[in-house]
């Protein structure tokens, strides 16, 4: 059956995904090209269903580690590193959350010229996050929060240590973080 905006324009179906609340949300806009998504497309609940869901480097791995349990990773060692400052760990939970709608690309497809508006198309999706969760965009890209990317990265390719949990066990890892991690900050804002 044809889904009733494909037969207006057949490109718009195309340029729209099926996310993990079981909502079609509209990617790119048809004319531009662009990311049409807005603030009302993202939540957190599909950002954890499409980041646990997924595993990274392409599934070019022993065992199959999420986005989910890299991110949780992720921001545990900002935590260790920098434990009052929870807007650096949100951001650290959510570094790579624009996968959730975009995919995991690995880095030399990202590079290649044909690829070059992926990185707009990410930091479009950034800035949509950020503006949900209630953390300057710039924190994803903190220097803090890529140094903890890295051990992640070393951790994942080399020690064996991380990729334990299932995908249902990473979502619920991730959105457990998510959870604390909002719950001090409110706590911080509204001591009472």
């Amino acid at each position: 059956m044809t889904h009733p905006d494909q037969r207006e324009n057949p490109y718009v179906f195309r340029t729209a995904s099926q996310i993990g609340t079981d909502r079609l949300v509209q990617l790119f806009d048809p004319d531009t090209h662009g990311i049409a998504l807005e603030v009302n497309d993202i939540t957190v609940d599909d950002i954890a269903s499409g980041l646990a869901f997924q595993g990274r480097y392409n599934g070019q791995v022993q065992s199959f580690i999420s986005i989910a349990e890299h991110s949780v990773v992720v921001a545990t060692i900002v935590r260790r590193c920098d434990p009052l400052n929870l807007d650096l760990q949100i951001a650290g939970l959510f570094h790579d959350a624009h996968e959730a709608y975009l995919g995991d690309t690995v880095s030399p497809v990202k590079a290649h010229p044909l690829m070059m508006h992926l990185s707009a198309w990410e930091e479009a999706i950034d800035h949509l996050i950020a503006e949900v969760i209630g953390v300057d965009v710039a924190l994803f890209r903190h220097p803090l929060v890529k140094d903890a990317d890295r051990v992640s990265y070393f951790a994942e390719r080399d020690s064996g240590r991380v990729g334990r949990m299932t995908p249902n066990e990473a979502r619920r890892a991730w959105l457990n973080t998510w959870q604390f991690l909002r719950d001090e900050r409110n706590k911080r804002k509204d001591p009472t």
